[in-house]
């Protein structure tokens, strides 16, 4: 009899960690491939190009049922690698891409691109491998425990809607507030190489931050999105400053960007040096929303709490001891 239960795996690339082997609590496991692997790999798939940063995989066992073989990759990405591959990158910071998916089955290979290529050094301004995402034998717990909490405030994520138009009548009772920002978030891990992938996060992270902190009516967009960011993630004044500076910076040269003006080197160096700080605003400032839109019926309301917090320390402090996600996260 033909064994139709088969091991289907996703690369993650840019991931690092300090144990060769661990299970997650779903019965799927991530283990470190070795160079053998690696080079059995490059020469059973098309895709697999033992690109140097491509050394773990996630897998779990699934059953091939009868006419199912052509499903596989498009059943567990949407049922399992892409929901955990979301949780991880809200989980922690770092540059964690999921480029391919794949399973053996009757001797017969088959595997699915997802996302992400790298050629770092042409016009980019980054290197080969930076910003690694790091997950240690430490974390399974803490993870484990986030992406449970995680869930049900994701559940926009399984319904097929336009992130920029009004939903139907029938999800009207579901809180869609965070769509637009979630989607900018994990779309720049999805991104494929081109000389203006750099900038594409930044106006990226840009967008998704003013879909959050501002409104149409707002004066001075600048000062109003770094102050109300540092609001809702600044640990103490020196912390508030850096993330109101870095934020209104980068205001300022998405605005150079998109009204023509060429950077100066001073610019350039800015956002080769913090696109990363960047990322993780927008990260941190998602989970954070997430908390407050439950709290509040409108975004108008969320502001005016965010209004409130900038000139009363004590509502500050109150309003960070109410995000529970972001205290989940790392």
């Amino acid at each position: 009899m033909i064994d139709d239960n088969v091991q289907v795996c996703a690369v993650l690339r840019h991931f690092k960690s300090d144990s060769p082997y661990f299970a997650l609590e779903d019965e799927s496991w991530i283990e470190e491939l070795d160079e053998g692997d690696r080079k059995q790999l490059a020469s059973d798939l098309n895709h697999f190009n033992n690109y140097p940063y491509d050394k773990h995989l996630v897998c779990r066992w699934y059953y091939i049922g009868r006419g199912k073989s052509l499903s596989v990759l498009r059943d567990n990405t949407l049922a399992h690698f892409a929901p955990l591959f979301t949780a991880l990158k809200f989980f922690k910071t770092g540059h964690l891409l999921m480029p391919l998916c794949f399973y053996c089955h009757q001797k017969k290979w088959r595997e699915m691109t997802l996302h992400g290529e790298e050629n770092y050094g042409v016009g980019y301004g980054l290197k080969m491998g930076e910003h690694i995402y790091e997950f240690n034998k430490a974390d399974i717990q803490p993870f484990q425990a986030f992406k449970a909490a995680l869930a049900p405030y994701l559940g926009f994520l399984d319904f097929s809607c336009i992130p920029y138009k009004k939903p139907p009548n029938i999800l009207q009772t579901v809180d869609m507030r965070c769509l637009f920002a979630t989607h900018l978030f994990l779309d720049t891990s999805r991104q494929r190489d081109n000389h203006f992938l750099l900038f594409d996060w930044l106006l990226a992270y840009t967008n998704g931050l003013e879909s959050l902190y501002l409104l149409k009516s707002d004066e001075n967009k600048s000062d109003n999105l770094g102050a109300r960011v540092a609001v809702v993630l600044g640990q103490n004044e020196e912390d508030e400053n850096r993330l109101h500076n870095i934020v209104k910076q980068f205001y300022k040269v998405r605005n150079a960007i998109v009204h023509g003006s060429l950077l100066d080197d001073a610019q350039d160096n800015f956002v080769r040096q913090n696109i990363w700080s960047y990322q993780d605003i927008l990260r941190k400032s998602i989970l954070a929303f997430l908390d407050l839109n439950r709290k509040s019926p409108s975004k108008k309301a969320v502001i005016r709490q965010l209004r409130e917090a900038v000139s009363n320390p004590n509502l500050r402090r109150t309003f960070r001891e109410s995000l529970g996600l972001l205290r989940l996260a790392k």
